[in-house]
């Protein structure tokens, strides 16, 4: 059971309002938080009866410094809870009355973090605890990277750039072990007990590559090659990553920017598939920011179903008119607008093309009045 509080995903307070003695005091100190009223008692009594409290010591032993520990154990008194809070075993002390209370304000604080970072920081926290410096700061380093390329780290990032409030997903159950149709799904998405996976796919790609004696940097996972015209829309030719960035992959995760390639001294071969993109910009008031969001993710669940991989909206900000040409100035952006840019990427110019009829022809796309002028997007 003391086991099972350290890896468990979710915060475990400690609620101590009476005496915690020997197997009481272990199960405090292995909670992550521990709150007190001050009429608690603490004690490792086991040797009055002539039992060392051993196993109540593993956990009183990492919350307290050695000395202190010794002398709960050698001796079995009793501390009180304010000696228990200025030893570290205990967070707060606060009167009974406002015991619930305070336990309510952690809680309420960790409903207002993201629930994948909580658990995965929790695990890497007490899995570092166990090494020395230079293991920690690997392991450390590794979970990071991973952090930063899970759903809520990108979403943490965006709202702080955008200085919004974050929409996290918060935590779900995840498998221990990489999906077996889907070889290279962000680690991020995995338990994070399983970033082991992602640390040992890392040093087999980091191995390879030396034995080659290849370089690595990092590079885009899809870079433009070549743009045309489309109809009303503008067009980009997205080449797929190469074999070895797949092989990689998890360790940036497909959701960020930017994934470690390899670059292999021998000629590349000429890849005959791309991706396909359609891009569009339109001037929307900016009354009808929510009306247009609402809009968008009603049409981002078509696309997706007719073929679409990707489905991106981007709101204005800072965006400029030009002496010649800029965006608001092609979509005669009034005052009151603001200039939204989208993009849809698709597998094939071919799918592209059968997934357009098939959303022009959905029932849920016909009659559907636009929050903006259409006639002015491009």
């Amino acid at each position: 059971m003391m086991l099972a509080i350290t890896r468990m995903p979710q915060p475990v307070i400690a609620r101590v309002h009476g005496v915690a003695a020997a197997a009481g005091c272990q199960l405090v100190s292995m909670c992550d938080l521990a709150v007190a009223v001050p009429e608690a008692k603490f004690a490792l009594s086991g040797i009055h009866n002539g039992l060392f409290c051993s196993t109540p010591a593993v956990g009183v032993g990492r919350n307290i410094n050695r000395k202190r520990a010794m002398e709960m154990l050698l001796t079995g008194d009793l501390i009180d809870a304010e000696t228990a809070r200025a030893w570290g075993l205990v967070n707060r002390v606060v009167p009974g009355a406002a015991l619930d209370a305070e336990i309510a304000k952690f809680t309420v604080a960790f409903k207002a973090k993201s629930g994948a970072a909580i658990a995965l920081g929790k695990d890497t926290f007490y899995r570092q605890l166990d090494l020395d410096l230079a293991g920690a700061y690997v392991l450390a380093g590794e979970t990071m990277t991973c952090n930063l390329q899970a759903a809520d780290g990108i979403e943490g990032s965006a709202a702080f750039i955008g200085k919004r409030k974050p929409q996290w997903q918060g935590y779900r159950p995840m498998r221990t072990a990489p999906p077996a149709k889907s070889r290279f799904a962000c680690p991020a998405r995995v338990a994070p007990r399983s970033m082991t996976w992602c640390a040992r796919r890392w040093r087999q790609a980091a191995r390879s590559t030396a034995r080659r004696r290849t370089t690595a940097s990092c590079m885009p996972t899809a870079r433009p090659t070549w743009m045309g015209i489309s109809g009303n829309s503008f067009s980009w030719n997205l080449r797929p990553p190469t074999r070895l960035e797949r092989l990689v992959q998890p360790v940036m995760g497909r959701q960020g920017f930017q994934t470690l390639a390899v670059k292999l001294p021998r000629k590349r071969k000429r890849r005959d598939h791309v991706n396909y993109l359609d891009g569009f910009v339109a001037a929307v008031p900016t009354a009808n920011r929510e009306a247009y969001v609402s809009h968008a993710e009603d049409a981002a669940v078509v696309f997706k179903a007719n073929g679409a991989l990707r489905v991106v909206e981007c709101w204005g900000d800072d965006v400029p008119d030009g002496k010649i040409t800029s965006f608001p100035m092609a979509v005669q952006c009034k005052p009151d607008e603001t200039v939204v840019f989208s993009w849809i990427l698709w597998p094939s110019r071919q799918q592209r093309d059968e997934g357009w009829k098939k959303v022009m022809s959905d029932p849920g796309m016909q009659g559907k009045a636009m929050p903006f002028d259409g006639k002015r997007l491009i």
